[in-house]
C-alpha cells in the first residue's frame, strides 16, 4: 500500500507542477509581450526560441533569465517524479506473484457459490461451472455455460449448460 500512496503523491506533486508552469509560462510571455510590443513571438514556446538563440533585446534577456531558468527547473522536476513513479510501479509489477490460471481439463477447479449446472460435463474435475479465483488460482467461467436472455437477470437460473455429450 506504501507504493500506491507512494506513486499517487509522485503523480499529485507533479501534476501542481505542470499546473504552476502552465500559469509562469502564460505570466511571462504575457509580461514580455506587455513590456516589449515589438517582439514578434506569438506564445512562449517562441519566445523560449528568441531567449535561446539570443534574438531579444539584451534588456529583456536579462529580465526573462531567472524565470526561464526556474521554468526548466520546475520541468525537469515534474519530469523526474514522473520517472520515479514509473520506476516504482515496474518494480512493483516485477515483484508480484504471477497467479496461476486453472486448466479445467487437468487441474482440479473448486466448488463456489453456484452449484455445477451438469455433472455430465466435459470437465468432470470442475467442482463449478462459474469463475472464480483464490490467493493462488484463477479459472475461467466454462464454455458450456451460457446466459439465458429469455429469463431476468435476477433469476437465479438464468445460466444453463450447453454441452451436450
Amino acid at each position: 500500500m506504501k507504493n500506491k500512496n507512494n506513486t499517487i503523491n509522485l503523480l499529485e506533486e507533479a501534476q501542481k507542477i505542470e499546473s504552476y508552469l502552465v500559469e509562469k509560462r502564460k505570466e511571462v510571455f504575457d509580461i514580455s509581450k506587455n513590456n516589449y510590443q515589438s517582439i514578434k513571438y506569438k506564445n512562449f514556446n517562441g519566445l523560449l526560441s528568441g531567449f535561446k538563440y539570443k534574438k531579444l533585446p539584451e534588456e529583456l534577456l536579462k529580465k526573462l533569465e531567472p524565470s526561464i531558468k526556474e521554468i526548466e527547473v520546475l520541468k525537469n522536476k515534474a519530469l523526474l517524479y514522473r520517472e520515479k513513479r514509473d520506476i516504482i510501479i515496474e518494480n512493483y509489477k516485477a515483484n508480484d506473484v504471477p497467479i496461476n490460471t486453472l486448466d479445467p481439463k487437468t487441474d482440479i477447479i473448486p466448488e463456489g457459490i453456484y452449484p455445477k449446472l451438469n455433472n455430465n460435463c466435459i470437465y468432470s474435475l470442475r467442482g463449478s461451472c462459474d469463475s472464480g479465483q483464490n490467493t493462488t488460482s484463477f479459472w475461467a467461467r466454462c464454455e458450456f455455460m451460457k446466459y439465458d436472455l429469455s429469463k431476468s437477470p435476477f433469476d437465479a437460473k438464468r445460466w444453463r449448460c450447453t454441452y451436450e455429450g
